[in-house]
């Protein structure tokens, strides 16, 4: 899907240009191309792939292979799933490129060979994508066409403007909208065959693995800052100036959600991660507002931008809890 995006994007306006019946024919500055609709195509083929971790997706290749399928063999037939889980996940390359190559986020990710019998995914980047499709329709393919009409048409330099611009504007959202799609899908990702299969938590197996690089996910997510995109305001009477975050509230929160303890493996699986970014994201608000100057704080301090950025950081923050203190070891009697 994500390989045929410029030349889609080609299509849409050769469908507009010269349509079977001349009637339909729409001026390339009114076609409309929906990031949404490619994004939900994304989050359709990850919510597939991660199915796979759920204990009740049943294979039928899997179950074929028992002489029949009930309470009595559920044991062989999780196992069996979960055998064929492990082996899909090496053929693909690994956790990481089957999960998380795709997603438009730096993620420092480690390739375990090459896929085998299937094509590999690369990182989607709006920028390449723009690339492909200026390159796509400079070649002998779109020089000269034939549309819906059978006839022979050409885009002009103004045509091949606005397809440029429009693609860029597509892909770039697109890009937004993915990493959106990805912490929505995560926060759904339940992930208990293992356990179920093996009735433990594995130290690194498959699934660790997984729920490892779906914390450096949310990380990166929640806590990227967007230097050229500033809020300015007052706290209490001076004047504050504070980077806003690289993705909006909707993907930080769904990022904040995809480390829900009911979601793991196990109860605790990120509550250490969770309370790291507690205490790094509660460090950089108050550093951003200068809370540790004033000897007591209220949001009614802010000015309506600055409180309304504030709010904002206390959602995600409800959904991180802070470390718990260790519990000192009792004394000896």
């Amino acid at each position: 899907m994500i390989r045929g995006m410029p030349q889609s994007v080609i299509e849409y306006f050769i469908r507009a240009k010269a349509p079977r019946d001349p009637r339909d024919r729409v001026p390339l500055a009114n076609v409309n191309l929906s990031h949404m609709s490619y994004a939900n195509s994304f989050a359709a083929e990850f919510s597939q792939i991660l199915q796979w971790f759920k204990s009740g997706t049943r294979s039928l290749k899997t179950e074929n292979a028992f002489d029949y399928v009930g309470d009595l063999n559920h044991k062989e037939i999780l196992q069996a799933n979960w055998k064929r889980l492990n082996e899909q996940t090496e053929r693909l390359g690994g956790i990481d490129r089957a999960i998380f190559s795709s997603i438009p986020v730096d993620l420092k990710l480690e390739f375990k060979g090459e896929p085998k019998e299937v094509a590999i995914t690369e990182k989607i980047d709006a920028k390449k994508l723009s690339e492909q499709l200026a390159k796509l329709l400079e070649s002998p393919v779109y020089t000269n066409w034939i549309g819906l009409d059978s006839k022979t048409n050409t885009f002009t330099k103004e045509e091949k403007e606005i397809i440029l611009n429009r693609g860029r504007k597509l892909f770039t959202e697109f890009e937004k909208e993915v990493v959106k799609k990805a912490a929505q899908t995560l926060e759904k990702a339940n992930r208990d065959l293992g356990v179920k299969a093996n009735d433990s938590v594995g130290e690194d197996d498959i699934v660790a693995q997984f729920e490892k690089r779906t914390i450096d996910l949310a990380k990166v997510v929640i806590m990227s800052r967007n230097e050229e995109d500033r809020r300015r305001g007052k706290v209490d009477k001076s004047t504050v100036d504070v980077a806003d975050f690289r993705y909006d509230l909707e993907t930080r929160l769904a990022a904040a959600r995809s480390l829900s303890d009911d979601i793991g493996s196990f109860k605790g699986w990120s509550a250490d991660a969770k309370g790291e970014l507690n205490k790094q994201l509660r460090d950089e608000v108050d550093a951003a507002l200068n809370i540790q100057n004033f000897r007591e704080f209220s949001e009614s301090m802010l000015s309506r931008s600055l409180r309304d950025w504030y709010l904002e950081q206390q959602a995600v923050l409800a959904l991180l809890p802070a470390k718990k203190p260790a519990v000192p070891p009792s004394a000896p009697r």
